[in-house]
């Protein structure tokens, strides 16, 4: 509860401080997904911070983790398909290392997870990473295209954050 608030207020120095009182010893006695969610929040804050090739070995770990975990034992997060959700992370720090061809590919695996789970929150959360795969090749019509599939999802969910970040992206693309 302490690390939401203190992200929200900006103080990822605090937060990693909370995350970082977890050790080793501490972290192999976590549940499997415990641990997914513990280096999924670790890597944003890591990326937050400037620390990309920290934040994308912590990645590539968060995805190795996550395959082995049983299709029947994985939670969402945030209330999207963890896979996804880890995708994301793995999509903007490959952009952040300029690495766009493994970031495109990343997007084309987030968009099977959610074409094979059928689970809206994560197709909104999928489509809008396509959104931006197509705004970062300048593909204004299918970033729209992907924006208002992702936008019309999220408003009927309530999902707040991708309706927002819908509409910034969609505008952007509109200009």
């Amino acid at each position: 509860a302490f690390g939401a608030s203190l992200w929200a207020a900006g103080r990822y120095d605090e937060e990693l401080e909370l995350h970082e009182q977890i050790g080793p010893a501490e972290l192999a006695r976590l549940q499997p997904m415990t641990r997914v969610y513990h280096s999924v929040v670790l890597g944003l804050l890591k990326l937050h911070m400037g620390e990309i090739e920290v934040a994308s070995a912590l990645i590539d770990t968060t995805m190795r983790d996550l395959a082995a975990v049983p299709a029947h034992e994985r939670q969402d997060i945030s209330g999207v398909d963890p896979r996804v959700l880890a995708l994301t992370q793995a999509i903007s720090i490959r952009v952040h290392q300029g690495r766009l061809a493994d970031a495109d590919a990343l997007t084309d695996d987030a968009l099977r997870v959610a074409h094979e789970r059928q689970h809206e929150p994560t197709s909104a959360w999928a489509f809008a990473m396509a959104r931006w795969r197509a705004y970062r090749h300048g593909d204004w019509e299918e970033a729209i295209r992907q924006s208002r599939a992702s936008l019309e999802i999220a408003e009927r969910l309530g999902f707040t954050p991708r309706v927002s970040a819908g509409k910034m992206l969609l505008g952007r693309a509109l200009i």
